[in-house]
């Protein structure tokens, strides 16, 4: 299998995932609420999430300031969820009013600080995620030393636990509408890489 050109699914949902967490996602088959994981995993987890300990946060591809995409699936790999799992759209409020305590119960009214975030009670499986994204946009590029490198360490462990587990995920260019297989990831990504950093200093001349 080659690189081939995708039409990228506007309503695709995304969800951020590294080296260890993805290990993990594909031993209990998919992704857990907060109250669902083990205990090392709940002592790990963030205290300030707007999606409580019933549900589960992903983001939709939107343009524009203060979107769950920008902030935190960007310069980020994420899985790719196919629309179809039952996900409710946040409302949007301020950090600190009522809404951000209301967020923590367990009610279908959801809310966030973030546009297009959606969320998910409970349990999402494996089977419906479509691939994983491959990290772009200035939330990686920009810290090259510390990002690129991280990240590049992330895929080769993902790459080894896909392999483990005999899956083949594909990784998605959601940027450039591209599919990517396994096997041409390393390759895909150090050639990002350098055409970032042509940009980047192509811009600053």
């Amino acid at each position: 299998m080659s690189i081939k050109n995708l039409e990228i699914n506007e309503d695709w949902l995304y969800h951020q995932v590294d080296a260890i967490k993805l290990g993990k996602i594909i031993k209990s088959g998919g992704l857990k609420a907060r109250r669902l994981l083990s205990k090392e995993d709940k002592r790990k987890s963030e205290n300030g999430v707007w999606n409580g300990r019933h549900f589960i946060s992903f983001a939709k591809k939107a343009e524009g300031e203060d979107t769950a995409y920008d902030h935190y699936m960007s310069g980020e790999f994420a899985l790719i969820f196919d629309p179809d799992i039952g996900a409710i759209k946040t409302k949007v409020k301020e950090v600190g009013s009522i809404f951000e305590t209301i967020a923590k119960l367990p009610t279908n009214k959801r809310f966030s600080r973030w546009k297009e975030e959606y969320q998910v009670k409970n349990f999402v499986p494996f089977d419906k995620v479509v691939g994983i994204k491959i990290p772009s946009g200035k939330r990686f590029w920009n810290v090259y030393e510390d990002d690129a490198i991280y990240q590049k360490k992330q895929l080769e462990g993902m790459l080894q636990t896909l392999d483990e587990n005999n899956l083949d995920v594909p990784f998605i260019d959601v940027e450039e509408g591209k599919i990517v297989p396994k096997e041409e990831m390393e390759d895909y990504l150090d050639n990002k890489v350098k055409q970032e950093q042509q940009e980047s200093n192509r811009k600053g001349k």
